[in-house]
């Protein structure tokens, strides 16, 4: 027989199991207390959130915003702040900060910024970067900056108003430089970008149904009257001939539904960078009754918000909808991939334009007084 266990042995593994009970009843009770604080935050706010999927929420850490964007000088106060990073875990997957100054039936969004997890798959991840790639051996022309040279190169493809009296479509839409076979080659990479793009884009916009259906329905919709208002080439002038032989070309260009991009915006952005990302700034050319969209590809980072005292983990294949607009923001390159490329698609929509095809009623950005429903009751 095999020899009893001394008392000692008896006591040791008598404390382990004690031990081991306590820290189970303390995750426990932390989970509990986790579960409380997040029904708590779904009470107090003015819109209702499902409880599947599961959406993590937490709160700005800076408190009441009482103005759209800083100045030069407040920027480079928060710049430097330390921030709080919602990591992406197993349990912490799809995540978002409300908006503390959504107004109902106001067009405005309901969050400052959510993350919706494992939105483009490792295959169509593949399938977008091998059409970006075919963009770029075209030989479509990349965009830089001084501040980053060929750090970030970048390619906007869509309909704007770049400054004129009528919405125009980008250079690169329209392939003008070149010999017909090379534009030919040039527009196909596009397209095959934007038909994908439009594709997969639907689980993202399916997300944010079900969280924000206002705001997800009007972002469905208004490429129809920005695409309407840029078929009217009568109003183009020097562009009318550019614009009048591209949607000749082919037919189904002149359809609303050649600028849906899945129905996250009317303006697309390919970003490429190798470096530490963007500087902190500010989307103003975005419409703030709409998110704007990013979809890191390949490498992942964070999405810094430090208005907001916050930063967000995001990886590849995930979806972020933000209001680039209003908020300060950057997004770094995951440091553990360096050398690595960072392709990022961001989507939004250009807010000239919809001033023209669809101007809001409403502003973008109102002060929210907490203290206003407490008059006089002290």
């Amino acid at each position: 027989m095999p020899p009893k266990p001394s008392q000692s042995a008896l006591s040791g593994q008598a404390k382990r199991e004690a031990e081991k009970h306590e820290r189970a009843k303390h995750r426990k009770d932390n989970k509990r207390e986790k579960r409380g604080v997040q029904q708590q935050l779904r009470q107090g706010l003015p819109f209702p959130v499902p409880a599947l999927p599961r959406l993590y929420l937490i709160g700005s850490l800076r408190g009441l915003r009482l103005k759209p964007r800083l100045s030069i000088k407040e920027q480079a106060q928060v710049e430097g702040m330390e921030l709080y990073t919602i990591h992406r875990t197993p349990a912490i997957c799809h995540a978002a900060i409300p908006n503390a100054n959504y107004v109902a039936d106001a067009e405005i969004p309901r969050f400052t910024a959510i993350r919706f997890a494992d939105c483009v798959s490792n295959s169509d991840q593949q399938q977008l970067l091998a059409c970006v790639n075919d963009i770029r051996n075209a030989g479509v022309k990349f965009k830089t900056t001084k501040a980053h040279g060929l750090e970030f190169q970048q390619l906007w493809l869509g309909a704007w108003r770049p400054y004129r009296a009528a919405p125009a479509l980008t250079a690169a839409t329209l392939c003008s430089v070149g010999s017909e076979r090379t534009k030919a080659i040039r527009d196909q990479a596009q397209q095959n970008l934007l038909a994908k793009l439009d594709k997969i884009a639907s689980k993202a916009m399916r997300y944010l149904s079900w969280f924000d259906l206002p705001t997800a329905t009007r972002m469905k919709r208004i490429h129809r009257p920005i695409a309407k208002t840029t078929l009217a080439i009568d109003n183009l002038g020097k562009q009318v001939v550019a614009h009048k032989k591209w949607y000749e070309e082919h037919p189904d260009r002149a359809s609303t539904s050649a600028f849906r991009m899945g129905g996250l915006g009317t303006m697309l952005a390919v970003s490429i960078s190798t470096g530490a990302g963007t500087g902190y700034h500010y989307d103003k050319d975005d419409n703030g009754h709409y998110y704007s969209v990013i979809f890191p590809l390949g490498v992942g980072g964070h999405l810094k918000l430090p208005e907001l005292g916050l930063e967000m983990q995001v990886r590849p294949g995930d979806a972020v909808f933000f209001l680039a607009n209003q908020q300060l923001h950057k997004l770094t390159v995951d440091a553990s991939c360096s050398g690595s490329e960072q392709i990022v698609l961001t989507l939004w929509t250009d807010k000239r334009t919809t001033s023209m095809a669809a101007p809001s009623t409403f502003d973008d950005f109102y002060i929210i007084d907490n203290d206003a429903d407490n008059d006089g009751e002290e």
